[in-house]
């Protein structure tokens, strides 16, 4: 069974923080992000 970490809220605020960082230019590429999940993953596991 899946189980979320987060509510719909959070992400949505997240998703918002986000823009906020795009715009600003400080945003990452679809590659980093999934290294930093996995290094997070690897983590918590």
């Amino acid at each position: 069974m899946e189980q979320y970490l987060y509510s719909i809220e959070e992400l949505r605020a997240s998703v918002e923080e986000g823009t906020r960082q795009i715009e600003r230019g400080q945003y990452y590429t679809d590659e980093q992000v999934n290294w930093m999940l996995e290094q997070r993953n690897r983590q918590l596991a």
